[in-house]
Protein backbone atom coordinates (compact mmCIF):
# COMPACT_ATOMS: atom_id res chain seq x y z
CA UNK A 1 0.00 0.00 0.00
CA UNK A 2 1.32 3.90 -1.04
CA UNK A 3 1.21 5.92 1.84
CA UNK A 4 0.59 9.65 0.79
CA UNK A 5 -0.17 12.94 2.74
CA UNK A 6 -3.80 13.26 1.32
CA UNK A 7 -5.51 11.83 3.35
CA UNK A 8 -3.57 13.65 6.51
CA UNK A 9 -4.48 16.95 4.79
CA UNK A 10 -8.35 16.11 4.18
CA UNK A 11 -7.82 14.88 8.55
CA UNK A 12 -6.42 18.23 9.42
CA UNK A 13 -9.04 20.02 6.78
CA UNK A 14 -12.11 18.10 8.33
CA UNK A 15 -10.97 18.99 11.78
CA UNK A 16 -10.21 22.60 11.32
CA UNK A 17 -13.67 23.03 9.70
CA UNK A 18 -15.35 20.81 13.47
CA UNK A 19 -13.33 23.72 15.04
CA UNK A 20 -14.34 26.43 13.55
CA UNK A 21 -17.92 25.39 11.95
CA UNK A 22 -18.63 28.99 10.44
CA UNK A 23 -16.52 27.89 7.47
CA UNK A 24 -18.60 25.01 7.02
CA UNK A 25 -21.28 27.57 5.59
CA UNK A 26 -23.01 28.52 2.26
CA UNK A 27 -26.04 31.20 1.48
CA UNK A 28 -29.05 30.55 -0.16
CA UNK A 29 -30.10 31.73 -3.56
CA UNK A 30 -31.46 34.80 -2.48
CA UNK A 31 -28.04 36.04 -0.93
CA UNK A 32 -29.91 37.00 2.25
CA UNK A 33 -29.54 33.84 4.58
CA UNK A 34 -26.16 31.93 5.78
CA UNK A 35 -27.33 28.20 5.49
CA UNK A 36 -25.27 26.46 8.56
CA UNK A 37 -23.90 22.67 7.33
CA UNK A 38 -23.61 20.04 9.94
CA UNK A 39 -22.15 17.30 7.76
CA UNK A 40 -18.59 17.63 6.80
CA UNK A 41 -17.94 16.36 3.22
CA UNK A 42 -14.29 16.98 1.64
CA UNK A 43 -14.47 16.82 -2.41
CA UNK A 44 -10.78 15.90 -3.31
CA UNK A 45 -9.78 16.62 -7.08
CA UNK A 46 -7.71 14.22 -9.35
CA UNK A 47 -6.51 14.44 -12.58
CA UNK A 48 -7.17 11.64 -15.01
CA UNK A 49 -4.81 10.59 -17.61
CA UNK A 50 -7.05 11.96 -20.08
CA UNK A 51 -6.58 15.57 -19.03
CA UNK A 52 -10.24 15.17 -17.30
CA UNK A 53 -10.61 16.03 -13.69
CA UNK A 54 -13.20 14.63 -11.13
CA UNK A 55 -13.79 15.07 -7.44
CA UNK A 56 -14.45 12.37 -4.94
CA UNK A 57 -16.66 13.62 -2.15
CA UNK A 58 -15.73 12.34 1.12
CA UNK A 59 -18.80 11.96 3.01
CA UNK A 60 -18.78 13.30 7.13
CA UNK A 61 -14.75 13.43 6.51
CA UNK A 62 -15.14 13.87 10.20
CA UNK A 63 -16.01 10.82 11.31
CA UNK A 64 -13.14 8.75 9.60
CA UNK A 65 -9.65 8.20 10.80
CA UNK A 66 -6.53 8.60 7.93
CA UNK A 67 -6.11 5.22 7.29
CA UNK A 68 -9.71 4.88 6.39
CA UNK A 69 -9.56 8.07 4.34
CA UNK A 70 -6.64 6.33 2.50
CA UNK A 71 -8.33 2.92 2.27
CA UNK A 72 -10.90 5.21 0.47
CA UNK A 73 -8.36 6.82 -1.66
CA UNK A 74 -6.37 3.70 -2.56
CA UNK A 75 -9.36 2.73 -3.83
CA UNK A 76 -10.71 5.40 -6.13
CA UNK A 77 -6.93 5.30 -7.65
CA UNK A 78 -6.88 2.10 -8.71
CA UNK A 79 -10.73 2.65 -10.26
CA UNK A 80 -9.23 5.40 -11.71
CA UNK A 81 -6.22 3.83 -13.49
CA UNK A 82 -8.58 1.44 -14.95
CA UNK A 83 -10.48 4.07 -17.05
Amino acid sequence: MKITFTPLFIEAVAKAIKDFPMINVSVDQTGTKIIKRKNINIGMAAALPSGNLIVPVIRNADEKKSYRNNQSGERFSVSRKSQ
